[in-house]
């Protein structure tokens, strides 16, 4: 067999233009209190806006609604419709700024905060357009008594005069709104994202807390010595002088008593409206648009603070550019991650990754509410989306960065023990087009949530007609974003699908299969994950790989036997596995080395439970052994050990999974003939097992059994391993491959064989 299946069953990239191959692992939106919100279950439904839309940042922020003004508290169970854009005399009645805030009738979205004041227990608000249909996903979660703030882009209906919908759960509350820009289209500017959050001040290295009723102007665009003289990075963060709006993460920390900032240009003004509202003691995190004066190399931010004193970090996470960028568009809120529903707890120090764009493939793996995701196209380069710590049993805090990137020293969200809380801003993706969002958790342990609000779009529009490639042993076969699938290749036991046994050189649709979310490829059989939970396969049968309970090849897809809750699948060379929704997995088929890890020797025509295999994120198959990726970021792997694969100082098979040494910070896996590879966080990657033809990219040919890093290797957002051979896929899109190479499989050019890492030629 020429390739064996990585993380989803996709072997070395025969990655087309169009198609996809993504990996998952988790994030959504929470309530507080005892429960938490219900998220959206279909996909976007608003459809894109032709040319996309821009920003248009205020002066200043400016007030729109203030019910201690006007209309009182919102009790709980409570909704109201509130006017943003436009004139008249709402505005008045809602307690905003008389006339409003110059916001012209018709935008499509707007950026604002809004904050709760002196709540009366403990609830939270759905924000949205006040278009008759009620919003699905959390904005902004409260804890009785704690004022809270969250910015974020939310699209408006603009056929009514009251064109934002706000409705109130469990607890009362006075709410304020105040508006920091609009997105409209035709004029306004698109938006670029930094490689990777990059920090611009932080108060604890240079400068001290911000005492009460105390302000301070910071530089954010430009370059220059300010940036160390208010403990940011050296000479700033590549935003150009001149910028008039950043995206940027505003971070209270430590702060000695309750309180709130306002932000504001540096232009001599005094900011009225809130951007964060802190509690004593407690750090606390908001993203949103900022606008700054035009001031070219120098302080172009003012931070003023108000009744408490706190330390204070800003964070960067993209700016809007006088001209260029990328536009926005919106979707209906949708659960892109939710790891109470796959994967858990992420603990201290732990990574995982997850998927965004693209379609189908991986959703399922991550928790998503919809298996086939949420409407944004893959390769997206940022998205507007909400992300919610929920039951945290500590303080702490979470980073999230593009996949393939360093990680950042950036904060996106902080947390504090037992109490929910949300914060939406806009998120750079990786332009992979798989994998493309990685979130790293610190000091505590927390289910996260993921709920998408839009995305910008794509630089290069990207087909979509397939999502997700597996290589097999003599046959591929291809994820359409339709939910069907395409095979092609040796026919002889049916491996195609489609009903017949002769060979096919060009794709053929597989009978039957109508909505697919994964497609892995073994020896001579074929699986498909389905968005139910459950799997066909077709093909290949000795061994019981089709898993129906009995040795007939099939030239038609078959159910599972058994087989419900399914997220993610794996297929070997006569083996095949599944990733459970509840972190087991269960595998079928061959097993005279225990690949199956059932704790014998003996094959099974039905899936059987992996023994002592729990919390698990991800799994994948190799040739005669298996693989699973841990929540703590670490692996186990089982069967087959003769060449080290399984990662330990033993020669020995063995028939339950053991762990793999060396293994930590681990979000990805993949498993070759004989040879296993693990992609962590920070975008390397280590690889264990068979190497005499230098698979292990280490720079010799010696095998491994415990694991060694891929020499010269960085920003990888994917691995996988074929039979004899290594690829990664990197953040840019390019590849690089290492290994055997007797007929060219590491399109660099050449039949020679690569201990180390080669670029494979004609790629991005």
């Amino acid at each position: 067999m020429r390739r064996v299946s990585g993380v989803r069953g996709v072997g070395v990239f025969a990655v087309l233009a169009s198609v996809s191959a993504v990996l998952g692992s988790v994030v959504a939106t929470p309530v507080v209190g005892a429960s938490v919100v219900t998220a959206p279950v279909s996909a976007s439904v608003v459809a894109p806006v032709v040319g996309g839309l821009g920003y248009v940042p205020l002066a200043e922020p400016c007030r729109v609604v203030d019910t201690r003004v006007a209309g009182g508290v919102l009790a709980a169970g409570g909704s109201r419709g509130f006017q943003v854009a436009g004139s008249g005399a709402n505005f008045v009645a809602q307690g905003g700024t008389s006339g409003g805030c110059g916001i012209p009738d018709g935008v499509g979205a707007a950026e604002i905060s809004v904050t709760v004041v002196a709540p009366v227990g403990n609830g939270y608000l759905r924000v949205g357009p006040n278009d008759g249909s009620d919003p699905a996903a959390t904005f902004l979660a409260y804890n009785s008594g704690v004022g809270i703030t969250n910015t974020g882009t939310v699209p408006l209906d603009a056929t009514n005069p009251l064109d934002l919908f706000v409705k109130n759960f469990v607890g009362d509350t006075q709410v304020v709104i105040d508006v920091q820009g609009y997105y409209t289209a035709g004029t306004g500017v698109g938006y670029v994202p930094l490689a990777a959050p990059c920090r611009v001040v932080d108060t604890r290295v240079v400068g001290g807390a911000l005492a009460a009723g105390g302000s301070r102007a910071f530089q954010v665009a430009g370059s220059g010595v300010n940036f160390v003289a208010q403990g940011g990075t050296d000479d700033g963060c590549g935003i150009p002088a001149g910028v008039t709006a950043a995206e940027v993460t505003v971070t209270a920390i430590s702060p000695s008593g309750s309180g709130y900032l306002r932000v504001a240009p540096n232009d001599g003004s005094n900011p009225t409206a809130t951007f964060l509202a802190y509690s004593s003691g407690i750090g606390i995190a908001n993203t949103g648009t900022v606008t700054m004066s035009a001031a070219g190399d120098s302080k172009d931010l003012l931070v003023r603070n108000f009744v408490g004193a706190t330390q204070l970090v800003i964070d960067v996470q993209g700016y809007f550019p006088a001209s260029g960028g990328t536009r926005y568009q919106t979707v209906t809120p949708c659960r892109v991650v939710d790891t109470r529903n796959t994967g858990g707890v992420l603990a201290s120090g732990v990574a995982r990754g997850f998927q965004v764009g693209g379609t189908r493939v991986g959703f399922r793996a991550q928790g998503a509410t919809n298996p086939v995701g949420c409407g944004v196209p893959q390769r997206t380069a940022a998205v507007e989306a909400s992300l919610t710590a929920v039951a945290p049993v500590a303080n702490g805090y979470a980073r999230v960065f593009p996949a393939g990137a360093t990680p950042p020293n950036a904060t996106f969200l902080a947390y504090s023990t037992g109490r929910n809380i949300t914060n939406t801003g806009t998120i750079g993706l990786s332009l992979s087009g798989l994998n493309d969002l990685n979130l790293k958790n610190f000091a505590s342990s927390t289910q996260y949530v993921l709920d998408v609000l839009g995305y910008f779009e794509p630089p290069v529009a990207f087909p979509l007609s397939a999502e997700q490639t597996s290589a097999g042993g003599e046959h591929n076969c291809q994820l359409r974003s339709i939910g069907t699938a395409q095979c092609w290749g040796d026919n002889t036991y049916g491996q195609l699908g489609d009903g017949t046994l002769i060979n096919k050189s060009t794709p053929v649709d597989v009978t039957g299969l109508t909505d697919a979310v994964q497609i892995a490829a073994g020896a001579s059989h074929s699986c498909a994950l389905l968005a139910d939970g459950t799997t066909k396969c077709w093909g290949h049968n000795l061994f019981g790989e089709l898993g129906n309970g009995t040795t007939t090849a099939s030239l038609l897809p078959v159910a599972v036997t058994g087989l419900v809750g399914a997220v993610q699948i794996a297929a070997g060379r006569y083996h095949s596995c599944a990733l459970l929704a509840d972190g087991t997995a269960k595998c079928w088929a061959h097993n005279v080395f225990g690949e199956l890890g059932s704790g014998t020797t003996t094959d099974s025509l039905v899936p059987v439970v992996v023994t002592a295999l729990v919390g698990a994120v991800q799994i994948t198959a190799g040739d005669y052994h298996s693989c699973s990726l841990l929540a703590d970021g670490t692996e186990k792997c089982w069967g087959h050990n003769f060449r080290g694969q399984l990662g330990k100082y033993t020669p020995f098979d063995s028939l339950v999974p053991l762990v793999v040494t060396g293994v930590a910070g681990a979000i990805q896996i993949a498993a070759g003939t004989a040879l296993s590879c693990a992609l962590l966080a920070d975008g390397t990657a280590k690889c264990w097992g068979y190497n005499f033809y230098g698979q292990l990219g280490d720079g010799t040919t010696t095998n491994d059994f415990v694991p060694v890093v891929v020499s010269g290797l960085a920003g990888a957002v994917q691995i996988t391993a074929g039979d004899y051979h290594s690829c990664a896929l990197l953040a840019g899109g390019s590849e690089k491959c290492w290994g055997y190479n007797y007929s060219g499989q590491l399109g660099e050019g050449t039949i020679t064989n690569s201990s180390v890492p080669v670029a494979v030629l004609n790629r991005p």
